[in-house]
């Protein structure tokens, strides 16, 4: 496709999501529309099941002598999940005396890769993206640097200055996710950057222009759960505002499984569990260390309006007389604010022919072994 200068016009919203797309392919609409049903649309994104979920930041060093590649882990309370990370070696250029020395440096993604491949994600909810399936699903997103930069302000409450932005987006681009998956009944493990297909803008471009054009494609397991009608409308800007790991892992869980929340229906959840789950881990040499996050979490959790209140039931480690406390059991019971913010969210992914039901069933499966979790809530449909 050409624009008016017989130039490619590579930045074409049909170029990138209808390339490989098939006659009777069906469309999936990412945006979330203005109505919203007392929702304000600028705090609003798509959660997903899974990918959304995943532990993705590598809190090491890559290099050196350190690993390359970190294994875990993901435990949706119903299977367990085993993927890599693995680290991303970035070009750097530097001038010493009028002369351009080239080497590398070895990165995992870390924070401010998740903020900005959320911020990416947000970006698709916010305009007019849709996924156009093939065997590998795909989404495309068009976006200016500028605009991740507003969106790690307006919504995370972050400044990052464009040249962090910028290393976060190749860092994305060249870390690798490796994911078991399932095609046509044969087991592949596949595996793939955070974002593909990055076009990137040189900073000379920038300088001159900097409203100028990238464009990437989101981590195919976000576009297979999106194909499956595994992913629902949650308040992004509610999440960020914790600041806080393990609360914002919790509030992910929360906005995802817990959908049927009304003042007479608790959530309960395992804490060693939960814990596991993130990027951080559970500190099986410091038992109490993994308890005192999680109660900070849940207070974090109880002053931003998101639960009401907390009860912890623990579970003693094995052995006669133990007084050693080896996991609890959490109860948390929702504020009106996040029943309203439920019945909102429920009601808009309704409009948009989502249900629960649907992220239950999904189409491409995820090969895993079957989760060791002793406990789940009736309520907790997806770990």
């Amino acid at each position: 496709m050409t624009n008016t200068n017989g130039q490619t016009d590579f930045f074409n919203h049909s170029v990138f999501t209808g390339i490989d797309r098939a006659k009777n392919d069906p469309c999936i609409d990412l945006t979330i529309d203005e109505t919203t049903k007392g929702l304000q649309k600028q705090r609003l994104s798509n959660l997903t099941g899974l990918f959304s979920r995943l532990p993705k930041r590598v809190y090491a060093r890559a290099g050196k002598g350190q690993p390359y590649i970190t294994y875990r882990q993901f435990d949706t309370g119903k299977e367990i999940i085993d993927f890599s990370i693995t680290a991303a070696v970035v070009p750097i250029e530097k001038t010493v005396n009028g002369v351009i020395e080239k080497s590398e440096k070895v990165y995992y993604p870390g924070l401010v890769e998740d903020r900005v491949e959320e911020a990416l994600a947000y970006l698709a909810s916010q305009g007019d993206v849709q996924l156009m399936p093939g065997e590998i699903p795909r989404i495309g997103v068009t976006f200016t640097l500028r605009e991740i930069k507003a969106v790690l302000i307006d919504v995370f409450d972050k400044e990052c200055k464009i040249e962090r932005i910028k290393q976060a987006l190749t860092v994305l681009s060249r870390s690798t996710l490796e994911l078991p998956i399932e095609l046509g009944g044969k087991k592949y493990s596949h595996a793939n950057t955070r974002i593909s297909n990055l076009t990137l803008v040189t900073q000379e471009v920038y300088h001159a222009d900097n409203t100028a054009r990238c464009y990437c494609e989101l981590h195919w397991a976000f576009a297979n759960d999106v194909r499956t009608g595994n992913f629902c409308v949650y308040d992004l800007k509610w999440q960020a505002s914790l600041d806080n790991e393990l609360a914002e892992d919790l509030m992910k869980r929360l906005s995802f499984n817990y959908r049927h929340a009304n003042s007479e229906n608790s959530y309960h959840f395992k804490a060693k569990n939960q814990i596991e789950n993130t990027s951080i881990g559970f500190e099986k040499r410091n038992l109490s260390r993994n308890w005192q996050r999680l109660k900070v979490a849940l207070n974090i959790l109880q002053e931003h309006d998101v639960i009401s209140h907390s009860e912890l039931k623990p579970i003693k480690a094995d052995g006669k007389g133990s007084l050693s406390i080896a996991d609890y059991i959490v109860t948390v019971w929702p504020t009106q604010h996040f029943i309203q913010s439920v019945k909102a969210r429920k009601w808009l992914d309704k409009e948009r022919g989502l249900s629960v039901s649907k992220a239950k069933q999904p189409k491409k499966k995820v090969i895993s072994r079957k989760s060791t979790a002793q406990y789940e809530s009736s309520d907790d449909i997806f770990g």
